[in-house]
């Protein structure tokens, strides 16, 4: 299940990597940078990924690489309990505490997989007046404004004046 969450840190993580690419392809890109994306490179495994990869390198200003890219990565995050390791000194470049990051994003996904538990709970309870469907109903609606809570201290600390480098084009 693609998460909003992951779709928007994938946004954000293309946005900066095509910004290191185009700063590197003027030489003026730091060595930072430059270690971050390498690492990040390190996630894409698969042959399909790989293409994706090479594309988004030749061309990081295209917007069809970039959503090509922005997908992949968004499959990743949203099939991982952490945000991986290999995308952490990226958010240190970016001025974001990634341990921070790190620890809230895998509170969002526990929240996540727990609001998915209760809904199939909720399904299968018999009817509305039934004792147990009533608590699932609290339970949801106390998990969604848990994962709101989670979600919103994430988008406060992303870059962008009101997160509009996140928010563009979603």
């Amino acid at each position: 299940m693609i998460d909003p969450l992951s779709r928007k840190i994938a946004h954000i993580v293309t946005h900066v990597l095509s910004s290191i690419l185009l700063e590197a392809a003027k030489e003026t890109g730091k060595n930072f940078a430059n270690d971050a994306y390498e690492k990040i490179k390190n996630l894409f495994r698969k042959r399909k990924q790989k293409l994706i990869l090479a594309e988004f390198e030749k061309e990081p200003q295209s917007q069809l690489t970039k959503e090509s890219l922005e997908k992949e990565l968004t499959v990743i995050l949203s099939s991982s309990r952490d945000i991986p390791e290999e995308m952490l000194p990226l958010f240190d470049f970016m001025s974001v505490n990634a341990a921070i990051l790190k620890t809230t994003f895998r509170s969002y996904k526990v929240l996540l997989a727990r609001h998915a538990n209760c809904y199939e709970l909720l399904t299968d309870a018999k009817s509305g007046t039934d004792k147990y469907y009533v608590e699932y109903k609290k339970d949801i609606r106390d998990l969604e404004k848990r994962m709101r809570h989670e979600y919103d201290k994430i988008m406060k600390m992303l870059p962008g004046k009101n997160n509009q480098i996140i928010d563009a084009n979603i």
